[in-house]
């Protein structure tokens, strides 16, 4: 009961396994959210719903897939800045959540996209490495600009902003990552694991910390916030790479 606040419903279960979103109590703080079961697969629910449209406008243009998608998530990230500029709101849940809510979302779609046609430019052209290198350089320290900056300023910086920076500094890291994909350059073993694992670990970290800092007793920080972050992140790892191997590599070859 101290890690769980709310009891899910079978509507809940059926809405979340769907996403489909609604509003429930909040797990760490009680308050009114809007999160299917398992809080943090929120931002699976947006990608979900971009797959549709991105889905729709193919089927409209295939040649021209990438800029119709482009100009709609476009338009729904300046349509939801502008209702939260102005405090509007409506009674839709489900136009609250991918529009209001999850406004920024649609700009990390839209950049997402922009780096799929700088990746895709890099490997169907022949682009000299040495090209590369100043363009990589740039890339990385304008990253690091930025995550720095909205570390410094988060208390003093508006939410919106700080969101907007973090989309561009994510932008410039990938960006980074993509230059740095044209050299030859062997990917580690541990990254690669890392990555195979990361969508279990990005589903149940959040509860592994959560039940580590309630068993820890931890409210504030304090030197046992250091063994805390080592037993979450081991706990998580070790839970993600179960998950992984009897859900994501076993289901999909039953289905």
């Amino acid at each position: 009961s101290d890690l769980i606040s709310y009891s899910p419903s079978v509507v809940e279960l059926i809405k979340s396994l769907f996403c489909i979103p609604f509003s429930r109590d909040s797990v760490m703080t009680g308050n009114t959210i809007m999160r299917p079961i398992v809080g943090p697969a929120h931002t699976l629910e947006v990608e979900i719903f971009f797959s549709i449209i991105f889905f729709i406008c193919m089927k409209i243009s295939h040649k021209n897939r990438g800029l119709i998608t482009s100009i709609v998530c476009a338009l729904l990230f300046i349509v939801g800045e502008v209702l939260s500029f102005f405090s509007i709101h409506t009674q839709f849940e489900f136009f609250e959540f991918y529009v209001t809510h999850n406004k920024h979302a649609w700009l990390y779609f839209l950049l997402g996209i922009l780096l799929f046609k700088i990746f895709t430019a890099m490997e169907t052209k022949s682009v000299h490495l040495s090209s590369l290198k100043n363009h990589a350089i740039l890339s990385i320290i304008l990253s690091a600009i930025l995550f720095v900056s909205i570390t410094i300023l988060h208390d003093k910086m508006d939410a919106n902003i700080y969101y907007i920076i973090q989309a561009f500094a994510g932008f410039f890291l990938i960006g980074f990552l993509i230059l740095l994909s044209q050299y030859d350059i062997k990917m580690p073993r541990f990254l690669v694991f890392c990555g195979n694992i990361s969508f279990s670990f990005y589903l149940l970290h959040y509860y592994i910390v959560h039940m580590t800092e309630k068993l820890l007793h931890l409210e504030s920080a304090s030197w046992m916030c250091i063994p805390a972050i080592i037993i979450a992140l081991t706990l998580s790892l070790l839970a993600a790479w179960v998950s992984y191997l009897l859900f994501e590599k076993k289901i999909p070859k039953l289905l």
